[in-house]
């Protein structure tokens, strides 16, 4: 204690009215404390003086440069300002910032200590935490006052260590711990006691449902030892990266020049140059037609002009009207060189082909040796490798909920990333307006350009606000009326809130598919259907609707005996929540196995105790040592299901033929991402810990892949699954602690059923689904349009069909009304008929303009019979025009497109006749409406195809 600290430590107690007792020697420290020389502890019995606690989150400090003064002072004012206020006009000016009223208020002495002593709690925080960085580095010894030593932090695996290795130095908790833990098991947590009911629960139902009679022989579709090499799991991450850099390099190979010259006389250079040699397209005459069909028969895309190949693509496709307009919006920012960066949103019910849009798209990038250019993300590893994508976390670098970004990062992002100007991310409806304004800074900070949303990056959203809304506790969706208004002093989460909010009002083009293409049968059965789920989208549902779903709920309108059909046998189950999952995934594997005819293996993780995490917290560390309770504690980590372990099972019990589904980016250039499908053809196991079984390497045949792969000598599309060592988190105990664990595992899980969560986007032509534990008609509604039919939908057991028309919330409706007059207008604008005063950037501009036009919020003709406000008349929605008439019409002429080595000439575009310009003379109806205009079409090789120019 330094001579001033006694001081006005002695000053402190004799100004207490009452001198505090002190009735004993003051209490020393340890030998080994650092403090034992300058430090004592004296116990000061009811001292009548207060001491001022604070209760709640971190107050806000201005002792250092980088802290927010302006927080700072609105706190300090909140709290000490005198006298007394009851507005915050009362605490500064309209004019004033809060460091300014701060600094020129009145504050009582009193106050004024107090807020000077704060000081000195922040220093003994920043004290304590520095000395905790020293016990981690080695520094500063442990002590013995605060309990047991802790071991050093554990080192990585060597990657070329064999199995037994890594099964030594295992470290687990203290034994006390371990004795409330697993000698108290009854006594569980209200979370751990709910997922262990919920099991149970699922267990029960499945144990209800008839069981499918064994074969007669075991399945010979398997892997045999001699198709699978033997090789060491650091061995196949070694040839699963050196097919990414294959990959990758194929992917870099279109940006080098190519001496080649191809058909058209032209270099390839990656990109397209026309054989006119003053790079211009030129108006198409009748005489073209000919030499125009040959194009069209050529198998060499690069031989096609750029508006020849968009439409050869669309045809090749078969897009319809809406999918054509979204389509091409994409191709005329990339045939051509717009300044304005894309930003389109796709949307529309689940299976209207939103997926069949951005695949015409990408294969018109590849017929342009340009596929380098288009990047796909999405939330879920599920939703991304349904189109060969990887999630956005995976492709940004926001690992393990990390957005910070070091200098190194940053450089390895702008080198993958460098020559991509499309990123197409899906089910937004997944993403809060803090994740959207994370991945808008991301690639602000990886192409530094700060001052346009995305780095200036062409950027598709799709999905629809239907289905489920961003996962997580305090997620706000894009269309959240809570999100505050942006204003100084809010606070850095509010703030990313606001931003992300309005970065998404800045997608004013707007394409809304409405044709299903996934339920496309037209039997009075297939039609009730769609428009079940059209008003189930809304959750507007009519008691006919209901009738009509009962017939396929077990024990209504079917029997048990259906689950014994070959085609609803081993479905993956779609369910709710993930504790369902396991219990039925449990409960299926057994039954699997046994239908197979082969026996069920079982496979166990190896746990440590992630110390790094437990040293980041001085009250933390000291649970963890090395002591003798380690086979006891191991085996009560095994017996933890998934739902509490992060989704990574300590125990797999697998057989071969057993459905199953990735849980780790294991590498997205061959398909093997997060989410994909597939069965077991295969495994290399070693002896581990205690003589069980530890998986080495996990061979799996990929279901369904977006395109086939090849890794070494494998079979096509199997894939090897090594193990790895992943930290997680696991709730225990009977207070539901979360507990760090590096756990050591193939990372998959059991695939009999799978979350609402990981069906999203996926087409299923056998939907098994239960639904009793959907919380609104948004979960009902994703489950349910997975569908691609009726006959293939079974519904378990009863649920809540009251949630099917408790309507949308009030903020959802509105961003469907939104959406449903931005859509109308982009197709207004890319036929040319949006009056030149329309406003086109601003969202807030444009809605308030059509309703200032339309004297209210007149629905498009689209539009769901739900979004009609009352007293509005229905038919009214087809004089929308009308409104438009004092704005004069005027006929498009021909544009011109600045590109960066030549001008290209493009025909006028319009999406009801498509012929040629060159056609559209004197053929256009006298009224000069677009929706009166007569279809003009030119056949082509006995089709309905048409040539023009995207809008």
């Amino acid at each position: 204690m330094t001579k001033t600290e006694r001081k006005e430590t002695y000053k402190y107690i004799e100004s207490l009215s009452q001198p505090a007792h002190l009735p004993r020697p003051p209490l020393r420290f340890t030998y080994e404390h650092p403090n034992l020389m300058s430090h004592k502890v004296y116990l000061a019995e009811q001292p009548i003086s207060k001491v001022l606690t604070w209760i709640g989150g971190v107050l806000p400090r201005n002792d250092k440069p980088e802290h927010d003064k302006e927080a700072y002072s609105l706190a300090m004012s909140v709290f000490f300002r005198r006298p007394g206020w009851r507005t915050g006009m009362e605490l500064k000016t309209a004019t004033q910032t809060w460091q300014e009223a701060f600094q020129s208020a009145p504050f009582p002495l009193k106050a004024i200590d107090v807020m000077k002593n704060m000081r000195s709690v922040y220093e003994c925080n920043d004290a304590r935490h520095d000395f905790a960085s020293k016990r981690r580095a080695g520094v500063a010894p442990c002590f013995p006052v605060f309990g047991p030593s802790t071991e050093e932090a554990m080192d990585e695996i060597d990657a070329e260590a064999d199995a037994e290795d890594y099964m030594e130095g295992y470290e687990t908790l203290d034994a006390e711990t371990v004795a409330g833990i697993v000698n108290h098991n009854e006594e569980m947590g209200e979370r751990t006691l709910r997922v262990k009911e919920q099991m149970a629960e699922m267990r029960r139902l499945m144990g209800s449902l008839p069981s499918a009679q064994p074969q007669t022989s075991p399945d010979a579709d398997v892997l045999c030892d001699a198709e699978k090499p033997n090789l060491h799991p650091s061995q196949w991450k070694s040839i699963l990266d050196e097919e990414r850099q294959r990959h990758l390099k194929a992917k870099m190979a279109a940006l080098l020049p190519n001496d080649e010259f191809d058909n058209t006389g032209n270099k390839g250079h990656g990109q397209y140059h026309n054989g006119d040699a003053e790079g211009k397209i030129t108006i198409l005459e009748p005489s073209h037609l000919d030499a125009i069909c040959k194009l069209y028969t050529c198998k060499e895309y690069s031989a096609l002009p750029p508006l020849v190949l968009v439409k050869q693509i669309a045809y090749e496709f078969s897009l319809n009207e809406d999918q054509l307009r979204a389509y091409e919006k994409t191709a005329a920012h990339i045939v051509s060189d717009i300044n304005d960066p894309l930003r389109l949103y796709l949307g529309g019910m689940g299976g209207t082909g939103k997926s069949q849009v951005i695949k015409a798209v990408i294969a018109l990038l590849a017929a342009r040796n340009e596929s380098h250019r288009f990047v796909v993300m999405a939330p879920t590893g599920a939703a991304a490798s349904l189109l060969d994508g990887s999630t956005y976390h995976s492709i940004l670098s926001f690992g393990h909920g990390k957005i910070e970004l070091t200098d190194g990062t940053r450089d390895r992002l702008h080198g993958e990333l460098e020559h991509v100007e499309f990123f197409f991310l899906d089910e937004i409806s997944m993403i809060s307006c803090a994740d959207l304004c994370n991945i808008s800074r991301r690639l602000q900070q990886v192409f530094q350009k700060f001052d346009v949303s995305f780095g200036g990056k062409n950027v598709i959203l799709a999905g629809d606000f239907a289905q489920l809304p961003p996962p997580g506790r305090g997620k706000k969706s894009l269309y959240s009326s809570s999100v505050a208004d942006y204003r100084p002093g809010l606070k850095a989460e509010e703030r990313d809130e606001c931003l992300g909010k309005a970065v998404w009002h800045e997608f004013t083009d707007v394409v809304i598919l409405r044709e299903n293409m996934r339920q496309r049968g037209s039997s009075q059965t297939d039609i009730a259907f769609r428009r079940l789920l059209e008003n189930l989208r809304y959750g507007a549902c009519t008691e006919k609707d209901l009738v009509f779903l009962r017939k396929r709920i077990i024990g209504h309108g079917l029997t048990t005996e259906i689950m014994e059909k070959p085609e609803f046998r081993n479905v993956s189950i779609l369910t709710a929540i993930n504790s369902h999952r396991d219990g039925i995934n449990e409960t299926k594997a057994k039954h699997f196995a046994k239908q197979k005819l082969q026996p069920l293996t079982s496979f166990y993780s190896y746990d440590k105790w992630d110390t790094l995490k437990y040293l980041r917290s001085l009250n933390e560390d000291q649970l963890v040592k090395r002591d003798h309770h380690v086979r006891n504690m191991q085996k009560y980590l095994w017996s933890i299901p998934p739902a509490l372990a992060d989704h990574r099972p300590g125990v797999l019990q697998l057989c071969k033929g057993m459905p199953v589904m990735l849980k780790y980016n294991e590498a997205t250039e061959v398909c093997a991402t997060n989410g994909a499908e597939g069965e077991v053809v295969g495994w290399d196991a070693n002896p581990g810990q205690y003589g069980r079984l530890t998986l080495g390497t996990l061979f799996v045949r990929l279901t369904n892949p977006p395109r086939n792969v090849q890794v070494g000598s494998l079979p096509e599309n199997v894939i090897p699954v090594a193990s790895k060592t992943e930290s997680i988190d696991i709730t225990l105990g009977r207070k539901d602690e979360q507990f760090h664990v590096r756990r050591h595992q193939v990372q998959v899980v059991l695939n009999f059923a799978m979350t609402v969560h990981a069906a999203q986007g996926r087409t299923r032509h056998h939907n098994v689904v239960d639904l009793a534990e959907c919380p609104t008609h948004q979960s009902l509604y994703t489950c349910l349009s997975r569908s691609s039919s009726f006959e293939g939908t079974v519904i378990l057991r009863d649920f809540n069909m009251l949630k099917m028309c408790s309507g949308a919330s009030g903020d959802l409706r509105k961003e469907f009304k939104e959406l449903e007059i931005l859509d109308y207008l982009t197709e207004l604008k890319m036929t040319g008929d949006l009056p030149e005063d329309a406003p086109r950037h601003n969202r807030r501009a444009i809605i308030d303009w059509y309703v200032e036009v339309n004297k209210g919020w007149l629905m498009p003709p689209k539009a769901h019979q739900s979004l009609l406000d009352k007293g509005v008349n229905p038919r009214k929605r087809t004089s929308l025009l009308e409104n438009f008439a004092s704005a004069k019409r005027r006929k498009i002429g021909p544009q011109y497109v600045s590109t960066a080595h030549k001008r290209m000439f493009i025909l006028s575009w319009d999406s009801i006749d498509w012929s040629s310009d060159s056609w559209l003379q004197n053929r256009v109806s006298s009224d000069g409406g677009f929706l009166n205009r007569e279809r003009q079409t030119i056949p082509l090789m006995d089709s309905d195809m048409k040539i023009g120019c995207p809008g």
